[in-house]
């Protein structure tokens, strides 16, 4: 009786790891690994495929710490998940036993000249039912992905090299006098939407009042994100941390990764008013949004400010 209950115990243990984190179902978070087949560069992003044996819709979290992802000195506060599902901003999904993940550059490695590496390890995940944005991993998880995975080497290419370099030095000294050109601030063209607009009560407006109007978004707050098929993202915006008042971006200008509680700030004019639609639902923003009011605006400009 004793060998058959280790027997069915090691069982259950090579399905993957139970991992105690807060999740808001009774099923119990497990890991498995994940076997990398092929990698490519897609759009400067490493593209990976691989196997595993989590079931569908499991998700495939690509840890790093850049290229210090294996170090035993991390801890889960300093690992971040740097793979994306391949139309951006959302998490990648196994089906049928394999995945496709699009690894950020910029996340996995701080040097992205060429032939520089970073290390991730890739695992996938089942009954996890923490957003994509939330980098908040628990320590076990963590120890568990660098006990039992054999790190992924990934190396900047030529292509990679040259793209990020025309983005502007990211390891120079001339960081701060970038950012400052960069730098988005209101002026004749587009006047802060304050001045013209109540943002905290933009249903009084109707869109002809807006249709149009060359404005500034200020250090608004990023309360979800979508991405289509495009690659472009969809910015879910409240002027102030705790507002009811949604305004929506769709942008391909962005070259950094956003997250939720990012600031950004935009220039562009406003295109009307609408409703969080099955578009949004279905390029990741959340369906407690649907139907909610939004103010339009089309990006001229955009900066991430935070």
């Amino acid at each position: 009786m004793n060998t058959k209950l280790g027997i069915v115990a090691i069982g259950f243990l090579s399905l993957g790891l139970l991992i105690g984190c807060s999740n808001t179902n009774s099923k119990p978070v497990k890991s498995y690994k994940a076997k990398i087949t092929s990698s490519s560069v897609v759009d400067n992003n490493w593209n990976l495929k691989g196997t595993t044996n989590a079931p569908d819709n499991s998700k495939i979290l690509v840890l790093s710490n850049y290229n210090d992802a294996t170090s035993t000195t991390n801890d889960a506060n300093s690992t971040a998940n740097v793979g994306e599902s391949i139309k951006g901003a959302s998490w990648a999904k196994v089906k049928h036993h394999k995945f496709e993940v699009q690894v950020d550059t910029l996340d996995s490695t701080e040097d992205q000249t060429l032939g520089s590496k970073a290390k991730v390890l890739v695992i996938a995940v089942s009954n996890y039912n923490k957003s994509w944005e939330n980098d908040d991993f628990s320590t076990k998880m963590v120890k568990w992905a660098k006990n039992n995975n054999k790190p992924v080497t990934l190396t900047v290419n030529a292509k990679q090299a040259k793209y990020y370099a025309s983005l502007g030095d990211y390891n120079s000294n001339n960081t701060d006098t970038q950012k400052n050109q960069n730098t988005i601030n209101s002026n004749s063209e587009y006047p802060d939407i304050t001045n013209s607009f109540d943002v905290n009560n933009m249903s009084q407006y109707s869109s002809e009042d807006l249709l149009g109007q060359a404005v500034t978004l200020t250090n608004f707050y990023v309360k979800d994100i979508g991405a289509d098929k495009m690659k472009q993202y969809h910015l879910l915006l409240t002027p102030t941390q705790n507002s009811d008042q949604y305004f929506l971006a769709v942008t391909d200008k962005l070259s950094q990764r956003v997250k939720l509680g990012d600031i950004v700030s935009i220039q562009g004019p406003l295109n009307g008013k609408s409703k969080v639609n099955d578009s949004q639902i279905n390029s990741g923003i959340s369906e407690n949004y649907f139907n909610k009011p939004i103010t339009l605006i089309e990006v001229d400009k955009i900066q991430l400010t935070n």
